[in-house]
């Protein structure tokens, strides 16, 4: 039922005008101006019928706050008056008023009046929607980002422009045809909106593009966890619902710019953020990178920002195998391993942790020379690791090298903070052994997840 606030300082007028719409519409009633506004902080009414001669606080007063207040300006207004008088009508209207009443009214008038206002602004509603809407995914479209980055973020205009690009999008469309292709798409779209949250604002700019702007001051750690998050569960369900098609693999690139060090404007935090994607782009895909780094080369996309991260990892491991590719095979024991682990915590409810170890280099040296070195190195101290890991580990544990610069470890009954002194041990006795101090050894470490 709609909710209508009537306004009026002659107690008559609100009980006739009761008996008229209750049985259509919810009613509240104030006697003054400040009454109404007292009123209007705590609840938003479909509409207001407001008088415009009141003591203290006139009807034009009243609608002078509101039209400045964001949160009341989409309120539509009915005057009400007992003047004929054609200048007062205009008057009211010009201000904003939809319609204008007179008193004594007609019982039927009033009922008629406040319905068509009530369709009209719904029409304006949903006109105004579709506007901003696109049409294929149903998320916010440019137009209305362009304005919400701009002027509707009330975080003390501070923000982080997420501009996210999907990798190998044209193969999905020349292999699956366009019609699969516009389903990834909604697909994504979806999974976009869950990850990102409902406090932050998601938009398709257009084909594979999409910007999430987050709508608070962030730390940059919070921000690569948000981002790592959302490169995992979206390539996770795109390539779930792709089937895992041959060696068809969507990946998500993301450039970061922040409001309002890259820019305060659309425009310009769009722009920032698509050099920092390009950097992505160029430098092998699946990745993201702030802006604020672009111009410090000396910082390779192949650091830490594309390392695959543990939850996706688990999205990996939990896949059910479809085919017979290369990868499947490598990894298919390992995998095995982990479900069956995961089975067996769910029957036993017995603590199991599974460990990422990640290798990064502080520096990154260009030159065919020079990479060919790194990569030697990079074997030397994975090497270390692994002599560091299976030093450590008890017997019943799981270890498996995961990537040429990553290591998975499976730790058997044990707790996070029993999990967490393992993974000390190891770092430990890989700081004795390793040869290459250029290199960073992280980790991630959680609970194994419970199999659906």
């Amino acid at each position: 039922m709609k909710h209508i606030l009537m306004i009026d300082d002659v107690t008559t007028n609100l009980k006739c005008a009761a008996e008229v719409l209750k049985k259509k519409y919810k009613l509240s009633t104030a006697k003054s101006g400040e009454k109404a506004l007292e009123f209007l902080s705590h609840t938003k009414p479909d509409m207001i019928l407001l008088d415009i001669n009141m003591p203290d606080m006139n009807g034009y007063e009243l609608l002078e706050i509101l039209k400045k207040e964001k949160s009341y300006v989409d309120i539509p207004i009915i005057f009400l008056t007992a003047e004929s008088d054609m200048e007062s009508e205009a008057k009211g209207l010009k201000m904003g008023a939809m319609d204008y009443i007179r008193k004594p009214f007609d019982p039927d008038v009033l009922l008629s009046r406040v319905a068509k206002v009530m369709q009209m602004h719904e029409t304006k509603k949903t006109l105004e929607t579709m506007a901003n809407k696109d049409s294929l995914t149903t998320l916010w479209n440019r137009r209305y980002m362009e304005e919400y980055v701009e002027k509707g973020n009330p975080k003390d205009g501070k923000g982080v422009f997420m501009l996210l690009d999907m990798d190998n999008f044209k193969s999905v469309n020349d292999n699956f045809g366009h019609l699969m292709g516009d389903n990834v798409l909604v697909a994504f779209a979806k999974t976009l909106r869950e990850s990102a949250g409902e406090e932050n604002s998601v938009c398709r700019i257009g084909g594979d593009e999409f910007v999430v702007f987050l709508n608070d001051d962030y730390s940059e750690a919070k921000i690569r966890e948000i981002a790592r998050n959302l490169i995992a569960s979206i390539e996770f369900e795109i390539n779930k619902m792709l089937d895992f098609e041959e060696e068809l693999k969507i990946s998500v690139s993301i450039g970061i710019a922040m409001k309002p060090e890259d820019g305060k404007d659309f425009k310009t935090l769009y722009n920032n953020a698509d050099k920092a994607l390009y950097f992505v782009k160029r430098n092998g895909k699946r990745g993201y990178h702030f802006y604020h780094e672009y111009n410090n080369s000396v910082q390779s996309i192949n650091s830490e920002n594309n390392l695959i991260d543990l939850m996706h990892l688990q999205m990996l491991i939990q896949e059910t195998d479809s085919s017979n590719g290369a990868y499947r095979v490598e990894y298919g024991g390992f995998k095995r391993i982990y479900r069956f682990v995961a089975r067996c915590v769910e029957r036993s409810k017995q603590d199991v942790q599974i460990v990422l170890f990640s290798a990064s280099a502080e520096e990154y040296k260009e030159g065919s020379q020079q990479n060919e070195e790194v990569t030697l190195r990079m074997e030397k101290t994975m090497q270390e690791l692994e002599e560091a890991i299976t030093a450590s580990l008890r017997r019943g544990d799981v270890a498996t090298k995961f990537s040429a610069s990553q290591y998975v470890v499976i730790l058997m009954d044990a707790s996070l903070d029993n999990g967490k002194r393992v993974v000390e041990r190891i770092l430990n006795k890989y700081q004795k052994k390793k040869s290459h101090s250029e290199y960073v050894i992280t980790y991630d470490i959680q609970s194994v997840n419970k199999l659906p």
